[in-house]
């Protein structure tokens, strides 16, 4: 699944973990030390509409026109 792949990126922490960051929403999706902790994370993960509403990425429907 490299394309869902490319929709995080990955930030290394002091203490060797990572966080798995959506570059969509800018949330952390997760954290781990393993490809198979940060890859369970990044399968779970949805935005917040509300969030991605308040930045303009989506129109909510009663916005069309």
């Amino acid at each position: 699944m490299a394309a869902d792949r490319m929709v995080f990126t990955r930030r290394k922490n002091e203490d060797g973990a990572y966080d798995s960051i959506c570059r969509v929403c800018y949330a952390t999706a997760g954290s781990g030390t393993t490809e198979e902790e940060l890859q369970a994370a990044e399968r779970e993960h949805a935005c917040n509409i509300e969030v991605l509403y308040r930045r303009g990425l989506l129109h909510r429907p009663s916005d069309a026109g």
